[in-house]
């Protein structure tokens, strides 16, 4: 299958990432593009670092799946949740700088939402099973705020542009002020 040339004349590319399962990209205000592999729902996955000309500079094994594509935070990390289906199903929350090194990991005992970045560049991530909404700080991983925001979360948390919290829980939509 030939790539069609784009508007400014330069060539589209493919790179081979594992063995198939998921494939989902974020890309950096530099063009750096984290890709985030998986070769199915339950198996391990890696994040690789590609450039914008599609050159693989890096590549990190997750040791078990993730399963979103993660949060940027201002100065290009990646913030992202791993599942280990081999021990109950508990996360590691992984910080990976644009050179593919890991700055930070916490292993809660717990699943993880999706995470969001707040306009501070504090991490929000949620706990579906109790409720908890946690306010991370992106220097160490280290939990600043423990908000109870519902019996469970049912949504990867949003923020809104004036910087409140806006998350699922069972049967309602919440709107939650962050701590500063």
């Amino acid at each position: 299958m030939k790539i069609p040339e784009n508007k400014k004349k330069s060539k589209g590319w493919v790179i081979k990432l594992g063995q198939g399962g998921n494939t989902m990209p974020l890309m950096t205000d530099s063009g750096l593009m984290y890709v985030v592999s998986g070769e199915g729902k339950l198996s391990t996955g890696k994040v690789y670092g590609i450039s914008s000309a599609g050159e693989k500079l890096w590549a990190f094994d997750l040791d078990g799946t993730a399963l979103t594509r993660g949060a940027l935070t201002a100065d290009g990390t990646l913030i992202i949740p791993v599942v280990y289906e081999n021990i109950g199903g508990f996360c590691s929350l992984f910080a990976i700088n644009p050179q593919g090194q890991v700055l930070w990991s916490i292993k809660p005992q717990c699943r993880l939402t999706p995470p969001a970045v707040a306009s501070n560049g504090d991490i929000i991530i949620g706990e579906p099973m109790f409720g908890h909404i946690f306010v991370l700080s992106p220097v160490d991983g280290q939990i600043k705020h423990n908000i109870q925001a519902g019996p469970i979360i049912s949504s990867a948390p949003v923020i809104r542009s004036d910087g409140v919290l806006i998350v699922g829980t069972a049967n309602e939509l919440k709107a939650i002020a962050l701590p500063e």
